[in-house]
């Protein structure tokens, strides 16, 4: 599977490297693009990730970790990927859901601009829906994965692993790409 693997804003690709090598060992070509300077500043930062996620040229398939669910839709147009795998990840609705989970969240992340998360992340109108997969690892995507089902999405993985299993067991997740 000629693939890209997206890391989330608040971590770089060292998350998703045991899973790319995991996936290299099984014979796929996949690219991580390091793409947190994408991030150093909040105005028109959805654009430069999807630039730099593209940077590397196509992609078959597109999967996104964590908080890079929100841009996959755009990287898949970018990059015209013909599958999208959120993976463990959120998926695009336009809002943050809650105020407190995102203040936990930054409070506990690498330093980004106070405003990142109010630029709004475009979904292009088009995007390689068709097929879409969800990988679920953990319990704390449990209503993403049930979102992504009621989409019609194939929803792999049961919700009892840990978000770092893509570093932790990459040989799972693999499995779970398919």
């Amino acid at each position: 599977m000629p693939g890209r693997l997206v890391h989330p804003p608040l971590v770089g690709p060292a998350v998703l490297q045991p899973l790319a090598a995991e996936l290299h060992r099984r014979g796929h070509t996949v690219a991580v693009p390091d793409l947190r300077a994408a991030v150093a500043t909040a105005a028109g930062w959805p654009g430069r990730w999807v630039g730099a996620a593209a940077a590397a040229g196509p992609a078959e398939v597109v999967a996104g970790f964590s908080g890079a669910g929100l841009t996959l839709p755009a990287v898949a147009v970018a990059v015209s990927a013909r599958r999208v795998v959120w993976v463990d990840a959120v998926l695009p609705t336009g809002t943050w859901p809650d105020e407190r989970v995102r203040a936990a969240v930054l409070a506990e992340g690498h330093r980004l601009p106070a405003d990142l998360y109010d630029v709004a992340v475009p979904v292009p109108d088009r995007w390689p829906d068709h097929g879409a997969r969800y990988v679920h690892l953990s319990p704390a995507y449990d209503a993403a994965a049930a979102a992504a089902r009621a989409r019609g999405w194939t929803v792999v993985g049961d919700g009892t692993g840990q978000h770092l299993d893509v570093a932790t067991d990459p040989r799972r997740v693999a499995d779970l790409l398919g």
